[in-house]
């Protein structure tokens, strides 16, 4: 795991370099293309195999000169789209995003559809909703797990004048200055976050796939409310059972599950696009778009 995180950090070095909008990972294979928004493309083709051709769709928000104060995920999505169209100029497309990436990838879809195209696979790990929302309920959840009395007053404490001494009072001996990786890193969240905040997901009939980690059960509740009521009461939300938080889902243990459910989704995506191609052959007509 350790070198694939190399070897993807690498990958995203080489991708900024150039200012690619759109990076391959795996070009050979007979399948239709796969592109992963914001997610662990080399971990994905890996699990996927060397049938299946795999691109990166990426951008910094820190540096990125094509993306201006003035983005938002909508200008960002149709972004994205032009550059995932100069490698597949038609559909059907199958799309994967992680995080805000999901969001990107739900919205890329959206447009795809209003463009004539057919989408025939949206999968989505852990999807960006309501930023401030999902902070409660992760703090509830945290708070549910801390043991006995003593762990929750510690807790409270932590998250409340905790903090504030943190922030505000004097901390002693040297302090490391961060990386700037991990600059880059925090003003890309700060940014993530701003451009969520401002998106609100519209009801569609794009081929979903949600999966999330096992947080707070009130939280996982209105999770399939939001999305049954975004994807007409047919959301296939998917839960892996012992993840707690959203980085879980990119930790081993957990990416394995994560990564082998999506290949099964696709993997339906598939048969279910060649089974349509057998009878429009037999009929003569058919719209791959009803597809799935």
């Amino acid at each position: 795991m350790a070198q694939t995180i190399r070897e993807h950090s690498a990958l995203l070095g080489d991708f900024q370099r150039h200012r690619r909008v759109v990076s391959p990972v795996q070009t050979g294979g007979s399948r239709p293309p796969l592109f992963c928004i914001h997610a662990p493309a080399l971990e994905i083709s890996a699990t996927l195999g060397a049938d299946q051709p795999v691109y990166l769709v990426y951008t910094n928000l820190s540096e990125s000169k094509a993306v201006s104060k003035e983005f938002n995920v909508r200008s960002l999505a149709e972004h994205f789209v032009r550059g995932i169209r100069e490698i597949q100029p038609t559909g059907p497309y199958h799309l994967f995003g992680y995080s805000f990436g999901a969001m990107l990838a739900y919205e890329m879809g959206l447009q795809l559809q209003a463009a004539g195209e057919a989408v025939a696979t949206v999968g989505m790990m852990d999807p960006t909703l309501a930023p401030s929302r999902l902070r409660v309920y992760m703090r509830l959840d945290a708070l549910r797990r801390a043991e006995g009395l003593a762990a929750k007053v510690r807790y409270l404490f932590d998250q409340g004048p905790g903090i504030v001494l943190r922030r505000f009072g004097a901390q002693k001996g040297p302090q490391r200055a961060p990386s700037r990786e991990e600059i880059i890193r925090r003003q890309n969240m700060r940014r993530y976050v701003e451009l969520a905040g401002d998106y609100q997901y519209v009801p569609s009939n794009l081929p979903c796939q949600i999966i999330v980690p096992e947080v707070h059960p009130t939280w996982l509740r209105w999770v399939r409310r939001f999305w049954n009521s975004k994807l007409g009461g047919s959301a296939q939300v998917e839960v892996i059972v012992g993840s707690r938080e959203h980085m879980d889902l990119v930790q081993s243990h957990f990416s394995v599950e994560v990564l082998d459910r999506f290949r099964r989704f696709l993997d339906h995506s598939y048969s279910s696009a060649a089974r349509f191609d057998a009878r429009s052959e037999r009929t003569g007509t058919g719209d791959i778009r009803s597809v799935v």
